[in-house]
């Protein structure tokens, strides 16, 4: 078995042992609590894992610069383990942030079936409870974000555990960067839907670009390869080149989420056709497209755009509107040359070709997904 395939199967096995153990304390001291276990159980069950592949591979990386990995089968298995623990912790963290953020754009789905918020508000509405459920639905979404949150912590820590002491120090601060971007790029993200009346297009454009570094290049690519290569002990040289190939990724893979927030296959992206429109997200392609309407077509377009009711026929049009800015082909530009310098990038490291393979196949995944 290839090794990066036993390493998914070790992450997943972790996220599994880790809601069990968290399952069984909740049942102890309160049964009800299961409720919580049932919406993460879903949230966790398999995804695209890409934040712990580039952290598997940030840890070859590391491993490529100090191959006393390599001294005992034992010691890799026991190396492979751990990082299998931390990748965990990548995708608890990823959980909570993604049950966060449907609940701050108010989001109906996410990968085909209810958001966190609308499936416990079905609970309380099937299980015929009394009050709002829309409120229970937002409050219960919030806490089980916040309980993922504190398991990614705990998983962590766990990993961190059996490191050496500048290794453990260097991880941990990689990781509390990385949630603190998300954090910083999730709060630029609702500001971008209130100011961007009064700024001008250009700062729209510079605001978009932060909130896509912030909230997602960096925590979906940069910071898994980063984290990773503390784990197997790399040093800040290795992490700044890693930094300087991932951001360029990161940035595609979040260029190449915008358009298919817009213009997806709701078949495979889980969600409606155009339900970033709904939901007003003032994503970089949005901010292009209005830096390239006239007066007209650019009044036409706010007074459609973010309209939660939206129908088909007002979709299709901002989609048109779109297609005939130009700004698609713009994107698309961006990507290709943001796959580019992470190429040239990736061609410095001077890797082993199994690396370097290895890293082009996830980064070609990441940037061209159709989901």
């Amino acid at each position: 078995m290839a090794e990066s395939v036993l390493f998914k199967r070790l992450v997943q096995q972790a996220i599994d042992e880790k809601l069990s153990d968290r399952l069984a304390h909740a049942n102890a001291a309160n049964p009800r609590l299961s409720a919580l276990f049932e919406f993460a159980g879903v949230l966790l069950d398999g995804g695209k894992r890409l934040r712990s592949e580039f952290c598997y591979w940030g840890w070859r990386v590391a491993e490529d610069q100090l191959p006393k990995i390599q001294d005992s089968t034992n010691t890799r298995e026991a190396a492979l383990r751990r990082l299998a623990i931390g990748a965990a912790s990548l995708e608890l963290f990823h959980s909570a942030a993604l049950v966060h953020d449907d609940l701050i754009d108010n989001s109906d789905f996410r990968r085909g079936n209810p958001a966190t918020h609308r499936w416990f508000e079905h609970l309380h509405d099937a299980s015929k409870w009394t009050g709002d459920s829309a409120e229970f639905g937002r409050i219960s979404a919030l806490l089980l974000g916040d309980l993922l949150q504190s398991w990614s912590d705990e998983e962590f820590d766990n990993a961190l555990a059996k490191l050496d002491d500048p290794a453990y120090s260097e991880a941990r601060q990689e990781f509390n960067q990385m949630r603190t971007d998300v954090t910083y790029g999730q709060y630029l993200d609702v500001l971008a839907g209130k100011i961007w009346n009064t700024i001008s297009d250009s700062g729209q454009l510079e605001l978009a670009q932060q909130v896509m570094i912030l909230k997602s290049a960096k925590y979906s690519v940069e910071a898994p390869l980063r984290i990773g290569c503390a784990f197997g002990g790399g040093n800040q040289d290795a992490r700044n080149q890693l930094s300087d190939f991932g951001l360029p990724i990161g940035i595609a893979f979040q260029l190449r989420d915008d358009l298919l927030g817009v213009f997806g296959n709701p078949e495979l992206t889980g969600k409606p056709a155009g339900d970033d429109l709904r939901e007003g997200k003032r994503t970089l392609l949005i901010a292009l497209t209005r830096s390239r309407l006239g007066e007209l077509k650019l009044k036409t377009f706010d007074s459609k755009f973010n309209t939660p009711s939206m129908s088909d026929k007002i979709i299709a049009d901002l989609q048109e509107i779109i297609s005939d800015s130009g700004s698609i082909a713009e994107v698309e530009r961006q990507i290709q040359e943001n796959a580019l310098k992470a190429s040239k990038t990736l061609n410095r490291l001077k890797l082993s070709p199994e690396l370097e393979a290895g890293l082009s196949d996830l980064s070609l995944r990441a940037m061209n997904r159709s989901s």
